[in-house]
């Protein structure tokens, strides 16, 4: 791997010719890396798809208004022409990743098929062992000759294989309605101290079942989503305003700065002073 001032990083990119268009996907990169404490890309949208599988720490995902904190297993998708912009997260270890880049006029019919969606481009758990020893061997040249360049695209599809939903993980459905609008509920009042509840009463359905069909199609119970959304936020005024740690827990919905510290060490691993001084932005 080679070392910059964010990360340890290693890459290999790949040439289509006329035979891998002919698939409609081909792949044009894989890489892998390890994190440093001040990693952060800048906003950025690819012309490509590119996958993101997280190894081990956390990541926090940023695209439109949307704020996602991932987890070792989970993964993430950048489409063409959505900005994007990702960060480490402190955890007990440091943020590693794996990704594959492919481009093609298939390529977001495949993405669907898996089960991102351009507004919730993240899945959970769906980095196994079998999937991650695919995109290993990547990183392994193969011949220039005809088998090589299938085997190349075999590995492809055999990555879009592991990933592809079965009856313990159904693909992503539009959302309904209901769902829909509870979303936009708790993107515009999470920090008002909002509960399931009050998410459940938005969508008129009773807590259980909003719960049960919120996970379904989000990807993530209700009552964790309310938690991203606190957490992401948390992370942004720490970040970049000067609030007291009590100012904040109030300004999230927090009962009382007790509360809020308790919530972000359990999330983040590290307290929200720490986190502040080592994450300081110099004005």
């Amino acid at each position: 791997m080679q070392e910059s001032a964010l990360e340890f990083i290693e890459t290999r990119y790949f040439t289509p010719d006329d035979f891998a268009r002919d698939f409609g996907i081909w792949p044009i990169g894989v890489g892998r890396n390890i994190a440093k404490p001040n990693y952060s890309t800048k906003p950025r949208a690819l012309e490509h798809c590119s996958i993101h599988f997280v190894i081990e720490g956390k990541v926090e995902v940023n695209y439109g208004t949307n704020r996602i904190v991932l987890f070792p297993g989970d993964s993430f998708c950048m489409f063409p022409g959505v900005v994007y912009q990702y960060r480490y997260v402190p955890s007990e270890k440091p943020l590693s990743m794996y990704w594959i880049s492919f481009h093609g006029p298939l390529s977001e019919a495949m993405l669907t098929r898996i089960g991102f969606r351009e507004s919730t481009s993240y899945l959970k758990q769906v980095a196994t062992k079998e999937l991650l020893l695919t995109i290993k061997n990547l990183f392994h040249p193969a011949s220039d000759g005809p088998k090589g360049r299938l085997r190349l695209q075999s590995s492809l599809y055999g990555i879009f294989s592991h990933m592809m939903p079965d009856d313990s993980r159904p693909a992503n459905k539009p959302i309904p309605q209901r769902i829909a609008g509870s979303l936009k509920f708790m993107d515009a009042h999470y920090a008002e101290g909002i509960t399931v509840k009050d998410a459940a009463a938005s969508a008129t359905l009773h807590r259980a079942y909003f719960s049960k069909i919120f996970t379904e199609h989000v990807g993530m119970s209700p009552k964790k989503y309310l938690e991203n959304l606190k957490m992401a936020k948390s992370l942004d005024l720490l970040r970049n305003t000067s609030y007291t740690v009590s100012v904040i827990s109030h300004s999230l919905g927090y009962s009382d700065p007790y509360a809020f510290t308790h919530a972000f060490t359990r999330y983040f691993g590290v307290s929200p002073g720490k986190w502040r001084k080592e994450h300081a932005v110099d004005t």
